[in-house]
């Protein structure tokens, strides 16, 4: 995983592998979690003009699989990418290890950012898309 381009195979498991990667060296990598992802998501396409963003593994919560970020993102209909999986988890890691020396001051360890993403997903998150999504259906005549 040392800045090395990830295959297919070894992004399909990458909630596993990050959790080792973070382990042995935890200055430098995070855990991709499916909440975290859920939250960096959210933030990003309501702060941010980015347009590209991290594929989110399956997860196991009941309330972020009421919103899936996915059909919001698509109904938007503002051409939102997904990062290839040969670079998603060390853009990932770079992005937190950037901001949690923004949002928790100088010499902050980045899983404290990833831990606070982690938190915020299933009440913070799900209460901002619960207030800021509605939809529109209009009938056909």
């Amino acid at each position: 995983m040392d800045r090395g381009k990830l295959t297919k195979d070894s992004f399909s498991c990458i909630s596993s592998l990050s959790k080792v990667a973070s382990f042995l060296d935890p200055e430098r990598y995070v855990i991709y979690d499916s909440r975290v992802i859920y939250s960096l998501n959210w933030l990003l396409f309501n702060y941010t003009d980015e347009l590209s963003f991290f594929h989110q593994p399956t997860g196991r919560s009941t309330n972020l699989a009421k919103y899936d970020m996915q059909t919001i993102f698509r109904l938007t209909k503002l051409g939102i990418e997904y990062r290839k999986h040969t670079v998603a988890y060390h853009d990932y890691c770079g992005l937190i290890c950037n901001l949690a020396p923004l949002v928790f001051g100088e010499d902050s360890k980045p899983y404290k950012l990833e831990m606070l993403l982690f938190m915020i997903a299933p009440k913070w998150i799900v209460n901002n898309i619960e207030e800021c999504v509605s939809i529109n259906i209009d009938s056909i005549s």
